[in-house]
């Protein structure tokens, strides 16, 4: 739907005419600045028809990225709970390394109690020696 722009001809071709421009030459003038305006200018028509096309798109667009913000939305709530999930997992991991970890204090009291009940015994084994030692020495 295109509306004209309102140009008076005659009066453009009246005010050429008394300018010195001869007749005819006045009315290609107005003829081809009627072609020129009604190709090249865009009338309110035009504009608001254009408005209407953005708008358009412009909903379009806001729907896309309503859905699209949406989508990431799900996806990074799907990866806070795998996060989550890893995060739980570690916390096992470090309370296994912990109860390791204890299991080896226990571990390494009991070598160093052993350590010191064999040091005893051995002790005891050497001066039961040195003792039998001792009275074989005397008995010879």
């Amino acid at each position: 739907m295109r509306s004209t722009i309102p140009f008076d001809t005659h009066a453009f071709v009246k005010k050429l005419v008394a300018a010195g421009v001869p007749e005819r030459q006045a009315e290609v003038h107005a003829e081809m600045l009627v072609e020129v305006v009604v190709e090249r200018l865009a009338t309110k028509d035009d504009i608001e028809l254009v408005r209407q096309d953005l708008r358009a798109l412009e909903e379009r667009i806001d729907g896309r990225l309503a859905s699209i913000v949406k989508d990431m939305d799900g996806r990074f709530k799907d990866l806070d709970a795998r996060f989550k999930d890893i995060d739980g997992r570690f916390k096992d991991l470090d309370g296994r390394f912990k109860d390791i970890d204890g299991r080896f204090k226990d571990l390494d009291g009991r070598f160093k109690d052993m350590e010191l009940r064999l040091t005893l015994r051995m002790g005891a084994m050497l001066a039961a020696a040195v003792a039998i030692m001792t009275a074989l020495v005397k008995l010879l």
